[in-house]
């Protein structure tokens, strides 16, 4: 059974595990990450990210959503709270040397892993 969803700009996307019928995506030549709501086939929340997004991971609980950048930049996007629609901050993390290609958080949460052509990071995220 195939369900099929016409949209523009969307290059890669992630199935939210916590809310239902959304999910996160991005376009690699817009500078967002959208929330998109396929139910109702429209976007739930836009976060300007002022970087182009090349790779995408939400942490398991979906507090943390880590971006990868064409620039060789990681964007720590932390939820404030438990809505879908309100609180988010970012911290930017520089250490690549080129666009980054994965990005994927330990189960705890307190590390980051980054990989781009040539380069795999380990980044401490929590204390």
């Amino acid at each position: 059974n195939l369900t099929k969803y016409r949209t523009n700009y969307i290059t890669s996307g992630v199935f939210s595990k916590k809310w239902e019928g959304i999910v996160f995506c991005f376009h690699e030549c817009l500078q967002f990450l959208f929330f998109r709501d396929f139910k109702n086939k429209e976007v739930s929340r836009r976060i300007p990210l002022g970087l182009f997004p090349l790779c995408l991971n939400p942490s398991n609980d979906e507090e943390y959503f880590c971006v990868g950048t064409k620039e060789g930049l990681n964007l720590l996007i932390s939820k404030n709270d438990n809505s879908i629609s309100t609180g988010f901050t970012s911290d930017i993390f520089k250490g690549h040397s080129s666009g980054i290609k994965s990005v994927a958080f330990s189960n705890d949460k307190s590390q980051l892993i980054t990989a781009s052509h040539s380069e795999i990071i380990v980044w401490s995220i929590k204390s």
